[in-house]
């Protein structure tokens, strides 16, 4: 029953947490047409690289943030992770793919 009841709190934190980064970007209306777990890919990427708050934003914070800012349910966030770092082939494949874009891009306007 505890483990439960702390979910739940847990839950409600989050659910607070992203209503309240909502309000403070109400004025911006971008989507996340991506899949849950390249969202939560990035997110982990931002956390890895310290590039919030100095280094100092927490995992929790930025996956609220991500929810909030694009309008995506990330559920257990957690979960995913563990799965992106079993991947046999390429555990960071959406950085991989957003990589390749931006060079593709770059390449591009060269022309």
């Amino acid at each position: 029953m505890r483990i439960y009841l702390n979910r739940q709190l847990q839950l409600l934190d989050r659910k607070t947490q992203i209503a309240e980064i909502r309000t403070s970007l109400s004025d911006f209306s971008l989507k996340w047409t991506g899949s849950k777990s390249e969202a939560i890919e990035w997110g982990y990427g931002l956390f890895a690289a310290k590039s919030l708050n100095y280094g100092n934003a927490t995992i929790k914070e930025i996956m609220a943030f991500i929810e909030a800012a694009f309008g995506i349910e990330l559920g257990d966030y957690y979960r995913t992770y563990l799965s992106l770092k079993n991947r046999k082939k390429d555990r960071t494949a959406f950085f991989t793919f957003i990589v390749e874009q931006l060079q593709k891009r770059m390449d591009d306007d060269n022309l």
